[in-house]
């Protein structure tokens, strides 16, 4: 297999002939004269219907842009042809069942050659816009394949630190290890040449500081992650203590840390209160909690649904929306759960603390003592005026702070300018 960070930090003109030591593309900006509000081009690995934190923010961004009459486009690996792309993606499986390192090589090597290849299709025009890069691998292809000094390349950081350290959290790549190393070398080799990056959240940012990276503080803005406001608000007031009792929302990943969840139910079981549990996604540990479940006797509490299309619409009518991620930048789901009326109960994970005020818009609870945090979640589910409390000023929250009219035209304006005046920074 080809060497990934070799082909990945290569300009075109040289690639054949010079892989690693080429130097990287270099910074372009727009000319003066450019219009305040170019097409944009959403560049992602992923295929924009999914349920991830990242396709969710392709969706909202583009539903936001359209409508303020913005022409936007989403390129994405298999943009250029389904089933070429699907036969080669296919050959992640058997590597994959071998050595994960080599599935996650070639996950990388291939979906990185059909996002060039088809922003090359995209961009060849040499007409003006920007490519708001979804990660560091969409960023190079996509400053690989632009083709005119007006094509302005933003790179959005759903990461914490570096994309490797992600790969590690998901036990499919070596902490260290030599794909660990290529990975934070096409970082080096990529983010100091955008025209620009947002973060969501400061978390992030202070991340990336001490990973290293000489960031341009004249190129970079804090942009939370928003969403559309649902079709109809939920009285978060007068919600019936009757209603189901916890639900949860995400991929059931390793950093997801589902199974301490299971623990604090357990906990709380010891204390006298059996709380029902929703766990609304799918993902690599479902067969564990399975077990663990059956292993602590919550089987008539928890209930697995796995991915559902649209799961924020499940959680309206819960008492309280719970999360123990060990790593997160801004999530989605904490915003979904404000935006359906719910209280929020996390620990102070990355951009978390950012989102919500300990006790008078959330609770927080620690993820090293499930007897600690059960006390947590128990204080707040016998006490209905607090809860409601909670659920009301979380519901405000977003409707100031996380709302799509609300951040989306500071994301258009920074897309459409490349400036970061009254930028956030790291406070």
């Amino acid at each position: 297999m080809t060497d990934t960070a070799s082909i990945h930090v290569t300009p075109a003109a040289t690639r054949a002939r010079h892989p690693v030591e080429a130097v990287p593309t270099p910074n372009r900006t727009p000319t003066p004269n450019a219009a305040p509000a170019p097409r944009v081009v959403i560049a992602t690995v992923m295929p924009p219907i999914g349920t991830t934190g990242v396709q969710t923010h392709v969706r909202e961004v583009r539903s936001y842009l359209a409508s303020v009459g913005r022409e936007v486009t989403i390129v994405h690996p298999s943009s250029g042809g389904v089933a070429l792309a699907r036969a080669v993606f296919a050959g992640r499986i058997p590597l994959a069942a071998v050595n994960n390192e080599a599935g996650v090589a070639w996950y990388r090597e291939w979906h990185w050659r059909f996002l060039r290849r088809a922003l090359h299709k995209e961009l060849g025009g040499g007409d003006e816009l920007v490519v708001y890069a979804q990660c560091p691998l969409a960023a190079r292809a996509a400053l690989d394949a632009r083709t005119s000094p007006n094509q302005r390349v933003v790179m959005a950081v759903h990461f914490d630190g570096s994309q490797a350290d992600e790969w590690v959290d998901k036990g499919l790549i070596r902490d260290g290890g030599r794909l660990y190393r290529r990975i934070r070398a096409l970082e080096r080799l990529t983010i100091p040449y955008v025209d620009g990056i947002v973060f969501m959240s400061a978390s992030a940012l202070r991340s990336m500081r001490r990973y290293g990276l000489c960031l341009d503080s004249h190129s970079f803005r804090v942009v939370h992650n928003f969403l559309s406001a649902p079709e109809s608000a939920s009285n978060v007031a007068t919600q019936s203590t009757n209603a189901a009792d916890l639900v949860t929302l995400g991929g059931l990943e390793i950093h997801k840390n589902h199974q301490y969840l299971l623990h604090i139910l357990a906990a709380a079981n010891r204390l006298g209160r059996r709380y029902t549990l929703d766990v609304i996604g799918e993902g690599p540990t479902r067969r564990r909690l399975s077990r663990l479940t059956r292993e602590l006797g919550l089987e008539h509490q928890v209930h697995l649904h796995g991915r559902i299309p649209c799961g924020r619409a499940m959680l309206p009518g819960h008492r309280a929306y719970v999360h123990t991620a060990t790593r997160e930048v801004f999530p989605f789901a904490l915003i979904e759960a404000m935006a359906a009326g719910l209280p929020v109960v996390s620990a102070r994970t990355g951009g978390i603390s950012e989102m919500l005020e300990h006790q008078s818009e959330c609770v927080f609870w620690p993820l090293d003592n499930p007897d600690a945090a059960a006390r947590v979640l128990v204080d707040l589910l016998d006490d209905e005026p607090r809860r409601a409390a909670l659920a009301t000023a979380g519901h405000a929250r977003f409707a100031s702070d996380y709302a799509a009219n609300v951040v989306g035209p500071v994301l258009d304006a920074f897309l459409a300018t490349g400036t970061s005046e009254g930028a956030e920074t790291d406070s």
